[in-house]
């Protein structure tokens, strides 16, 4: 039997279902099933879930009655009682017999049947018949509604009652005249329905199909489109009914949005969503639906006036753009779509006419209806067994309506206000013999609009017995067929009923199968068949009880037997001895090209077979495997399967190791996934800041999933190690040079990561450590041989925890991406030399006791001192001792804090800083915490930022922080913002993982300026690069830039940047391909100044040059200084001035390095008469502090020609420091005199003196005079 199973709410759209066959899960593809009936009844269960835990089922009976060979299927049927939209079937075909027509397709009392709200439109290419109306719609049989069809019965509501309703509540149709509004085939086809005009105009080839929620129904058999209307069951609320001409109809489209609701004057959009090719033709569907222009009629059916909206698109493509409509009129619209179309010049005769309604209201009705169509009554929980129901309302609607609510009979269901936010519904069921229906109204007013809204409720009677049958009837397991091993369910309410009842589970074979509550919705299941030789049918049974009654629901059940080897032998290799309880051969690789393996099954069953490295081998047949002796170590795996189940396996594993070879000593510059035990990732390297500065890129494919890959893969991110790249995928651990150039390959016996996604890798004692799904294994760094593999013995399945090595030892955790994991320390040493494959198990692993959060999803541990900082998805971080863990064999938590106070996903790695001596971390609640750490390894104070960051980072007393939103500094002690970034050209900064900083450029002088670089999980991946300085701040905040695009391998991505000493970016993304972006940064080595030492007299200038090697250096830029400034200034051009006799050491450092080199200046008196001869005029004038010092000097050039001068007049401290001046410019004539003035303003307070003096000028800074002190009283 094939059927559909569909599920939809109004918030999610389509849910997923699953579906039981007599208790047996049933795997489907699209909503679609196939079941293999037994004979006599048949149990069907279709359950759906929503995103928020809460589930319905729907149960149908089906009995198989065998047949003769020339009996015929009954095709067409769908199962009675689908009336309320949870789920969906259709076209139950039988095999080899009929389904019983007593059972799928019985008489059905119309009160059996649950009436539907529905809303119906119906068009033909020509016109628009029906426009959308939101019907009731009551089961009846066809013959009561006047039509005759073959199945008068179906027992369940079709597009044929909601005809007939429509036609009854609008047009006043009876059965007597149903007639004159559908004409219907008996096989269920429609052959014409009535529009405004009478019934519409068809011809032979029009056919009529039937579409719901968009989506037009097909048969399952042949994808052809279903034309019955009798054979359509309506689990959805919207029903369309297109006429088509089969013969030229090319295709169905319906728009994305129904019964919108705009206000006038505001936007509305819609566009063409759903389509279906009708016709084998070359026709190019999404051409087609780009040219369909649309119509928009008035609600009388005639096109509307283009004076009563705006259209801004001329399409209704939803790959172009969406058609958007700006309404100028309140009323009600309908839009349509153009046929005929034409696509490239050539007239496509037909599509079939979508057709939507758009109400259109003033502000004031609009806000109304918005209030009115969103109130619910109790969320929708309309049957009462409790005395009192708490129920969050307020007493207005978001627009401002007022809500009033009154029960039909207040006595037994009455409607308390207990405050502004909550309604007190109390339901009184004392002296009921029945449920008892009670009508509650809301009356909603807003302004002048009033209007009331009508829930029917119900009080129960029989309270212990409705909440005992309603959990009994949800009562499941979501997993009926076992083989050998453990896991859980997860559902909501799985392992305690929704109306309170508790469960039990237990199973007809305790030894083989039993159940273990771990919490509400989690049940863990242990099932063991080694005693088992073929499938064994198993009762399970779930014990509900409440208020003392227990009811016991049986399922069934099935163990299937797994097909293990009764022997194998294999030659070729030394000490090979089978043992049926053993599964793991580790041998010495021996000197020969091959061994022979020959496996025996236990038991002959024809549905067993048995693969060797994936190829099948006969039962008893020899299989030669050839050795690669280039690798370090060979698997062979030998697996024992069923056709009929192929999760149900025994896997022996032969491992051929060559001897292990020395570990190389090597030193990794980014050796674990956070750079450090702190995860600070702060790192001195000389990074391109800009795309200019990008010498190369490469990338390569590290995956089979590398090419065109769209979804997760399992590889890992990449470290750097001897200035090599090593990075792992799928079942290999890869080197590369940093040119992308592979230098090893090793294979490794279990795939990187387990069932998990993306992970980290780690480097110490000459080893690369890679995660399994819940272990380590570990690689020699140089030849990658694999030395050995750790299991940990927690349930995780998905090694997604960075790595760290510390000590000799391992640490890292793993999940099962629900509430299972742990996290574990591995000892790093490989202690059996012998063998490539060493079996290791850990020296300790960390796991919460049963029902409790034991998830490490992404849980990046620090180390400080002594401890191990890790969070966990329970929502608590733990300090544990490492020397006493690894003392005692077991974790010695030392402090645990829960800073959010309740189980929250901690997702992200912890990162220390040693100045604030606090530990930081972000949170699923929407939180980022500074905890401090102290010595003792016990948690101190915290404080928290409403920000949901990840892995974020300190440097300098600034907490750096990413998020989609933005890039923000904080202060890290005082958890205050400092500033936000300014985002340039795009940029964007959720820097996934983490930013990374660079502090090579930071020097004094550019406060200590440094570049923050992340990777951005968009499509294309992109890398950003942030540039602060410790003086950004709100007024002055530091800017974020893209600097490289990727758009070689485009991808989403999840790894942060590492950095390699030479500066070059390395970094992974979801294409599984490797990125490198190679620094072209050139550094300086050192500086050289063309003089060693230099003699000048006062007044004399010099300038010194100064040469960065190597020549090529990216950054050449210099600092020059003066020991000592008063004997000798120089400026940023290495312009030397001598000042005064004495001696000066001018140094000259560059930007890049900070080399330095150094002058030795001398500077002598000048005893020589100079050009200009200056005379205070002003002498005898006292200045004092706090006024105007105005300075005249008379100044006569004894030189040979004119002299452009500049006077001076400048302001020195006690100590010859200078402070400020003043200047003027003239021209002195040879033998003549020229009198020079000046006004400086003099400090309130302190010791000061004048000088004046006269320069060529501001620029060359020659002196032409003597200096000239004038003294300064302090006394004010």
């Amino acid at each position: 039997m094939d059927f559909t199973g569909e599920a939809e709410n109004d918030s999610e759209g389509n849910l997923p279902v699953t579906v039981t066959l007599n208790g047996s899960p049933v795997e489907g593809q699209a909503e679609n099933y196939a079941l293999t009936l037994s004979e006599g009844q048949n149990t069907i269960v279709i359950t759906a879930a929503d995103s928020g835990g809460n589930t319905t089922s729907k149960t149908y009976k089906v009995t198989y009655v065998p047949g003769d060979e020339n009996s015929e299927p009954v095709k067409d049927k769908a199962p009675p009682g689908d009336t309320d939209g949870d789920a969906g079937m259709a076209a139950v075909n039988g095999k080899d017999g009929v389904v019983s027509e007593k059972e799928i397709s019985t008489t059905v009392n119309a009160e059996e049947v649950s009436p539907i709200d529905i809303t119906l439109r119906a068009t033909t290419p020509d016109e628009n018949l029906i426009y959308p109306c939101d019907l009731t719609v009551s089961y009846a049989k066809f013959s009561n509604l006047g039509l005759n069809v073959d199945n008068d019965d179906p027992g369940f509501i079709t597009p044929l009652h909601v005809l007939a309703a429509y036609y009854t509540q609008t047009q006043g149709a009876t059965a007597e005249t149903m007639k004159n509004y559908i004409q219907v085939n008996s096989d269920g086809t429609l052959k014409s329905i009535a529009g405004k005009n009478g019934l519409a105009v068809t011809k032979d080839t029009t056919k009529w199909m039937f579409s719901l929620n968009g989506i037009v129904q097909m048969n399952s058999e042949d994808s052809t489109v279903i034309n019955s209307s009798t054979a359509v069951s309506l689990g959805r609320t919207n029903l369309g009914i297109y006429a088509y001409d089969s013969a030229i109809t090319e295709a169905y489209f319906n728009f994305q949005n129904s019964n919108q609701m705009c206000k006038v004057g505001t936007e509305v959009s819609n566009f063409l969503n759903r389509s279906q090719k009708l016709l084998n033709n070359d026709v190019d569907i999404l051409a087609l639906k780009d040219t369909i222009t649309p119509m928009i009629f008035r609600e009388d059916g005639t096109p509307a006036d283009p004076s009563d909206y705006i259209l801004e698109t001329e399409t209704l493509s939803g790959t172009t753009g969406s058609l958007k409509i700006t309404f100028n009129s309140p009323g009600v619209y309908y839009i349509s779509a153009q046929n005929p179309v034409t696509v490239d010049g050539k007239t496509y005769n037909n599509i079939n006419c979508p057709l939507e309604k758009i109400s259109v209201y003033t502000e004031g009705e609009y806000n109304f209806r918005t209030d009115l169509n969103a109130l619910n009554f109790n969320g929708g929980d309309l049957e009462f067994y409790k005395d009192e129901t708490s129920w969050s309302s307020k007493t207005t609607g978001t627009n401002g309506s007022v809500i009033k609510w009154s029960s039909s009979d207040e006595n037994r269901l009455s409607i308390q206000r207990a405050d502004d936010a909550t309604l007190k519904i109390v339901a009184d069921n004392q002296g009921l013999t029945k449920d008892a229906q009670i009508t509650v109204t809301a009356k909603v007013t807003l302004g002048e609009f009033t209007e009331e809204k009508t829930f029917e409720c119900t009080v129960i009677a029989d309270r212990v017995s409705y909440c005992l049958n309603q959990d009994y009837e949800s009562a499941t397991v979501t997993n009926t067929t076992y083989s050998n091993w453990s896991g859980y369910m997860s559902r909501a309410n799985l392992c305690e009923g929704k109306y309170g009842s508790t469960y039990e589970f237990y199973s007809s074979m305790p030894d083989n199968l039993y159940f273990e509550v771990m919490a509400s919705n989690k049940l863990g299941f242990y099932a063991h068949n080694t005693n088992l030789t073929e499938d064994t049918p198993i009762k399970i049974y779930i014990k509900v009880t409440y208020g003392g009654i227990s009811k016991v629901k049986e399922l069934d059940g099935l163990i299937q037997a797994t097909p293990r080897l009764s022997n194998m032998e294999v030659t070729g290799v030394n000490n090979f001895v089978f043992d049926t309880a053993v599964y793991k051969y580790d041998l010495r690789m021996p000197e020969g090209d091959s061994i022979t393996i020959t496996p025996t099954l236990g038991v002959a069953n024809e549905k067993y077979y048995i693969t060797i490295n994936g190829q099948k081998v006969g039962n008893g047949e020899s299989y030669t495997y050839t050795i690669d002796k280039n690798a370090g170590i060979n698997t062979v795996k030998i697996k024992t399967c069923r056709q009929d189940a192929a999760i149900v396996y025994a896997q022996y594993t032969i491992n051929l190791s060559k001897e292990a070879t020395a570990l190389p000593d090597y030193t990794a510059f980014w050796g674990t996934g956070h750079l450090d035990d702190y995860n600070t990732r702060v790192v001195n390297a000389l990074t391109p800041r800009s795309a200019d500065e990008i010498a190369k890129q490469w990338n390569v494919a590290i995956s089979t999933a590398g090419e065109g890959m769209s979804g997760w893969g399992k590889w890992s991110y990449p470290i750097v190690v001897n200035d090599n790249i090593y990075a792992a995928a799928d079942q290999k651990l890869m080197k590369f040079d940093m040119d992308g150039n592979l230098l090893a390959v090793g294979s490794m016996t279990s795939g990187v990561l387990g069932g998990g996604y993306t992970g980290w890798l780690a480097y110490g004692e000459g080893k690369i450590f890679v995660p399994t799904g819940s272990g380590i294994m570990a690689f020699n760094a140089d030849d990658l041989t694999q030395l050995w593999v750790g299991s940990s013995g927690v349930g995780g399945s998905q090694g997604s925890c960075p790595i760290l090595y510390h000590d000799g030892y391992v640490y890292s955790g793993s999940t099962d991406a629900n509430n299972g994991g742990g996290f574990y320390c591995f000892k790093a040493e490989d202690e059996n030399t012998q063998f490539g494959n060493e079996s290791k198990s850990a020296v300790w692993s960390l796991t919460n006791s049963s029902g409790v959060n034991s998830s490490f999803y992404w849980a990046g541990a620090a180390i400080v001192g002594d401890y191990l900082i890790v969070p966990c998805d329970s929502g608590y971080v733990y300090s544990i001792s490492l020397s006493q863990s690894i003392e005692k064999g077991e974790p010695v938590i030392v402090d645990k804090i829960n800073a959010d106070g309740e189980e929250t996903n901690i997702r992200t790695s912890i990162v220390y800083d040693e100045t604030t001596k606090s530990i930081y971390y972000p949170t699923y609640a929407g939180k980022t915490y500074k905890v401090i750490f102290n010595e003792d390894g016990t948690f101190g104070e915290y404080k928290s930022i409403d920000v949901q960051s990840q892995c974020p980072t300190v440097y300098k007393g600034r907490l750096y922080i990413t998020t989609n939103a933005g890039a923000s500094v904080y202060d890290a002690e005082t958890m205050e913002l400092i500033y936000t970034a300014e985002v340039r050209d795009n940029a964007l900064t959720g820097f996934v993982n983490g930013p990374t900083i660079v502090t090579a450029y930071a020097t004094e002088e550019n406060n200590q300026t440094v570049y923050i670089y992340g990777h951005t999980n968009s499509n294309p991946d992109t890398i950003s690069v942030w540039k602060d300085s410790q003086t950004n701040n709100a007024e002055n905040p530091g800017t974020v830039e893209v600097l490289y695009k990727n758009e070689v391998k485009p991808q989403f991505a999840t790894s942060n940047v590492v950095v390699s000493e030479e500066g070059n970016l390395i970094f992974v993304n979801d294409s599984a391909n490797l990125f490198c972006l190679k620094s072209g940064v050139t550094p300086v080595t050192g500086v050289t100044l063309d003089k060693a030492t230099d003699v000048l007299t006062v007044g004399d200038t010099d300038t010194l040059a100064a040469a960065a090697t190597p020549d090529n250096a990216t950054d050449k830029n210099v600092i020059w200084s003066s020991s000592d400034e008063t004997v000798a200034a120089v400026d940023s051009n290495g312009k030397v001035t001598a000042l005064k006799a004495g001696t000066a050491v001018i140094t000259v450092t560059t930007e890049d390095g900070q080399k330095t080199a150094s002058c030795t200046v001398t500077v002598t008196a000048d005893n020589g008469t100079k050009p200009i001869k200056i005379t205070n005029l002003t002498e005898g004038v006292t200045y004092k502090l706090g006024e105007d010092a105005k300075v005249s000097i008379e100044a006569e050039n004894n030189s040979e020609g004119a002299k452009d001068v500049s006077l001076i007049i400048a302001l020195y401290d006690d100590n010859d420091k200078f402070i400020s001046y003043t200047s003027g410019k003239q021209t002195v004539e040879v033998g003549k005199s020229s009198v020079l003035t000046g006004m400086l303003k003099l400090p309130e307070e302190g010791t000061y003196k004048l000088k004046a003096f006269v320069w060529d000028s501001l620029e060359n800074m020659a002196p032409l005079s003597d200096v000239i002190d004038i003294p300064i009283s302090s006394d004010i």
